[in-house]
Order: C-alpha cells, then structure tokens, then sequence
C-alpha cells in the first residue's frame, strides 16, 4: 500500500513538473519571441537588419521599405516589432477587413 501511495505521489509530482514547464514554454512573450527571432537574423550583431541579411527571408526581404519606417536602409528591432505585431493601428488584421 505504502508503495502505491508512493508511485502515486511520484506520477502525480512528475505530471505537475511537466505541466508547469509546458506553461511557461507557451507563456514566452511574444515580444520575447520577435527579440529572439531579430537576434537570430541579424548576423553580424549590429542590432539592424540589412538588405542582406533579410535576403534569407522572402516575406522580410519583400517588404524590406515597407518595415524600414524611418527609411534609413535598415531595420531596427523597434521597426521589426511593429511590422510583425498582429494587429495594426485600428486594430484590424491585415486582410481581414473587407466593405
């Protein structure tokens, strides 16, 4: 009995461990997201992103004047920030409303 009541407790334990990790995996910030996906594009650790760093990424590289709000030649992570924010300044998704 003593052992069942052990093994329990155990599962019980390690299953609250596992839930707990899973929640703060899924809690990470999205602006810790896009500082980490910034990071991971700028290559030479400059803090901007150019034209050729963002040749890796159509979507990025497309869009490279759209993003550059201060039309300076690179993008900063403030810059980055607010183009992959979901919702623009209406709060509307792009695409979403239609008349």
């Amino acid at each position: 009995m003593i052992i069942r009541i052990a093994t329990t407790v155990f599962i019980l334990l390690f299953s609250a461990g596992a839930i707990a990790e899973g929640m703060v995996k899924e809690g990470m910030t999205s602006a810790t997201q896009l500082q980490e996906d910034f990071v991971a594009l700028d290559e030479d650790a400059n803090g901007k992103l150019s034209q050729t760093e963002l040749s890796q990424n159509p979507e990025l590289a497309a869009d490279f004047f759209e993003i550059d709000l201060n039309q300076n030649n690179d993008i900063d992570l403030s810059e980055f920030v607010i183009y992959k924010s979901e919702a623009t300044a209406a709060g509307i998704h792009d695409g979403e409303y239609e008349q």
